[in-house]
């Protein structure tokens, strides 16, 4: 009998330092932390909004203006960069969260389609368009734990 091989995704990281980390994760391992099911809530972004996000973001480009803030206060989901810039994208069931990631990951999203979604799990951000999902890790360990 033949051993099946198991299947494995790349994945590029990118540290705070802005060195790149390659890791392997196995591919079933990517599905089940992306199922939807494990997802504790989200939001949607339209096309217009996305493109102004981009857009405010790439303005302030330096080094020390590389988060980017998401709020949701009074049901209100806000993205913004602290004492520049604001914007209302959407109304959610949440109230009171506040994530920060880096904004050069939005250069990586495309901006073709009607709206983009942002999935919130317990670790990570899933940003999906209509070609393509982009997951951006809060600090976390991918390796096995068998």
């Amino acid at each position: 009998m033949g051993q099946i091989s198991e299947l494995y995704s790349i994945i590029f990281f990118h540290n705070v330092n802005a060195s790149e980390v390659m890791v392997h994760i196995k591919i079933f391992q990517s599905n089940l932390l992306s199922n939807q099911v494990n997802k504790k809530w989200s939001f949607n972004v339209s096309n217009s909004d996305f493109n102004d996000v981009k857009k405010l973001s790439s303005i302030n480009s330096d080094d020390s203006r590389r988060v980017l803030h998401l709020n949701v206060d009074d049901y209100k989901v806000k993205l913004s960069e602290l004492s520049l810039w604001e914007l209302e994208v959407d109304e959610v069931s949440e109230n009171n969260k506040h994530l920060m990631f880096n904004k050069s990951f939005l250069s990586c999203t495309n901006d073709g389609g009607k709206t983009v979604e942002f999935h919130i799990f317990e670790t990570f951000i899933l940003i999906k368009d209509d070609i393509s999902n982009l997951m951006i890790s809060f600090e976390q360990d991918f390796s096995d734990n068998d």
